[in-house]
């Protein structure tokens, strides 16, 4: 594929040659990229859905008695399948299909494809602190802390955690031969198999430790361990995506 219609290889003369006197620094590029990126999710009419959702959930959050009139939408509803939302939306950037429409794109800009994977990945790192934070402060927001809650949002936090760092590894090397369905499902049920251990773990916990203490404990492992399985879905997708020919 020629260089007019497809990201440059991350060694191309693009990386090197055109980053001397006056060009972009690499942290320019990825940053245009990021950009392009937003720009393009936000004219998504899924997107505008999500954005409405999360104002649904803060206004509920803010104001108590609006709770029962938002019914299916209320922040204590919500905590629970909006961070699937906004998941996909993120993990949109790897839609096989999505990426053939964004090379002509990329093109326009002196980006290498390293640079477009940084700005990916920092953008996934975005949306799961949004998410993590979010979700924990529309439960404390909401109140009336209870064993279930608790249990729910941690292995919650955790199946989302393990989908974000999975799902870009096997968009990367399998989109292109692997329907997006069959690679969710694949990514889902990693998921299941390694949540099933948190869950005896957090109600293990539950019985013997006070809520609070349960909570802080568990929301701390699973940011070390989401930072962790972001550090090494990010290792083996430069592997597979730097050498894919685009």
């Amino acid at each position: 594929m020629s260089e007019s219609t497809a990201v440059r290889p991350s060694g191309a003369p693009a990386a090197s040659g055109m980053r001397g006197a006056g060009a972009l620094t690499r942290w320019e590029m990825v940053r245009a990229v990021m950009r392009l990126e937003l720009l393009i999710a936000w004219r998504r009419r899924d997107t505008a859905a999500l954005l409405v959702l999360c104002a649904l959930g803060a206004l509920g959050a803010a104001v108590p008695g609006l709770r029962g009139w938002l019914g299916i939408f209320s922040p204590e509803n919500l905590v629970y399948y909006l961070p699937a939302a906004v998941l996909m939306v993120v993990l949109d950037l790897w839609r096989p299909s999505r990426e053939a429409r964004m090379r002509q794109l990329y093109a326009a800009l002196p980006v290498t494809r390293l640079d477009v994977l940084v700005a990916r990945y920092l953008l996934l790192a975005a949306g799961w602190v949004i998410l993590f934070v979010g979700g924990t402060a529309v439960l404390l927001a909401v109140g009336g802390l209870s064993n279930d809650a608790v249990g729910r949002h941690l292995t919650y936090l955790f199946l989302f955690g393990v989908i974000a760092a999975v799902e870009p590894v096997l968009l990367a090397a399998y989109g292109g031969t692997t329907s997006l369905p069959v690679l969710a499902l694949w990514g889902i049920a990693i998921g299941f198999c390694l949540e099933m251990p948190v869950i005896f773990g957090v109600q293990t916990a539950l019985e013997s430790m006070p809520q609070q203490v349960v909570l802080a404990g568990g929301l701390g492992i699973i940011a070390v361990l989401s930072a962790v399985g972001l550090g090494v879905s990010w290792r083996i997708c430069c592997r597979i995506y730097l050498r894919q020919d685009h």
